[in-house]
């Protein structure tokens, strides 16, 4: 009887174990899904302001891209980054 309930014990340690390993696991994966789903929604987002990006070209009928004009802040922002870095 003292060895069986021996046998018994170290048994039941070993799911004890084995539960603790699962367990962590699923935690591990928990947080990875959460981080998933939160990179998903920022990708996706960033999706959406490029499309409405995008969206503000317009295509003539020859194909050719064009654009609504500058504002006067945008020429000076340009104008300041092309004469920075072509001194």
């Amino acid at each position: 009887i003292s060895k069986a309930s021996e046998e018994q014990a170290q048994s039941i340690e070993q799911i004890n174990t084995g539960v603790e390993q699962i367990s962590a696991v699923v935690q591990t994966n928990s947080a990875t899904a959460q981080q998933s789903a939160a990179a998903s929604q920022e990708l996706s987002a960033q999706a959406s302001l490029m499309n409405k990006l995008v969206h503000q070209f317009q295509l003539n009928t020859q194909g050719a891209g064009t654009f609504p004009p500058a504002s006067s802040e945008e020429k000076r922002e340009a104008e300041a980054h092309f004469s920075a870095s072509n001194p």
